[in-house]
């Protein structure tokens, strides 16, 4: 008559309704394929994302670029404005001097004289 105690008889019946280890077993056999399926999807997914990332990139680039080349044309044409302006200028300023010096040669030759022994002086120290 086999020996039992009150605990075996409590485990015996639990273990009743729990699978068995051969039904683990049969269980993980597929686990690797499943793994490496899902491995794979998760592998393509993120090869999507980065050719959206790289496509997008790509896009601010093209943008950034543009931006700079239009700024570059601005800038052209404000150094384009600004010579012409300033020739302009420096025209109006030599014509006045001219008609200047045309109405009142005594004066602007005592002044060039003037300017002259200025400069001299600072050239000599």
């Amino acid at each position: 008559m086999p020996t039992t105690n009150k605990h075996q008889g409590e485990f015996a019946r639990q273990q009743e309704g729990q699978p068995s280890l051969e039904t683990g077993r049969t269980g993980f056999q597929g686990a690797p394929e499943s793994i490496t399926g899902s491995a794979k999807e998760m592998g393509a997914g993120a090869g999507e994302y980065a050719d959206q990332a790289k496509q997008k990139v790509g896009e601010l680039a093209s943008q950034a670029a543009h931006g700079v080349g239009r700024a570059a044309e601005h800038v052209q044409e404000w150094a384009t404005t600004a010579t012409d302006k300033t020739g302009q200028a420096l025209k109006t300023g030599a014509e006045d001097l001219a008609r200047l010096i045309r109405r009142h040669p005594g004066p602007a030759l005592l002044i060039g004289l003037g300017l002259g022994f200025l400069i001299g002086r600072a050239l000599r120290s």
